[in-house]
């Protein structure tokens, strides 16, 4: 069974902090993620998955902060 580890959410609205539903994404690390990971300890070429998810979510956070779209944005992290 997979457990939920780490979530990445992003929320972005015109109103200060009433997110728009279309706007608001999460991004999600699971134990079967943390496992994959595990296994690729030694390759310093590997890219953890862990740090794939990140850059996915400051990714899109950098695309919901564009003022033409968006009046805020943030970028939530929870480690469970």
């Amino acid at each position: 069974m997979e457990a939920l580890k780490a979530a990445w959410e992003v929320r972005a609205g015109v109103i200060p902090g009433q997110a728009m539903p279309e706007y608001t994404k999460r991004f999600i690390y699971t134990s079967k993620d943390v496992e994959t990971d595990g296994e690729h300890s030694k390759d310093v070429a590997y890219q953890t998955l862990f740090n794939a998810r990140q850059f996915e979510a400051m990714s899109y956070h950098l695309q919901m902060s564009n003022p033409n779209l968006n009046n805020w944005a943030e970028l939530t992290f929870i480690w469970y």
